[in-house]
């Protein structure tokens, strides 16, 4: 195996061109690949500037829900889930008025 890479390389008397080409190879390529490699995140990347923020409070679903508009779910799951996407629902509604209780609808699939 070793005598057919030596066989497929010069090592006697290599050309001009060979040589010049490993020098191109081996020196000159590598420092602006590397120049690159460390400058690339400079434009690559977006800086942030924005920082982690003022927190905002969340507002209850009881809060944000008009009962004059409908939710609407379904459950696609066949029940087979746990929780149930029937379960969920009633902890979700557990915080609502009637009103908006009445407003939320089931479908079939």
């Amino acid at each position: 195996k070793n005598w057919i890479v030596l066989s497929k390389h010069k090592l006697v008397r290599p050309s001009l061109c060979t040589v010049q080409l490993n020098i191109l190879r081996c020196f000159i390529f590598p420092i602006p690949y590397g120049i690159f490699l460390a400058v690339a995140q400079l434009f690559l990347l977006k800086p942030n500037k924005y920082g982690l923020g003022t927190p905002a409070p969340i507002r209850s679903l009881s809060a944000a829900f008009d009962p004059s508009l409908k939710l609407v779910w379904v459950d696609g799951t066949g029940g087979n889930t746990s929780p149930s996407p029937s379960d969920v629902m009633a902890l979700l509604s557990q915080s609502l008025n009637p009103a908006q209780r009445a407003s939320i609808v089931r479908i079939s699939n």
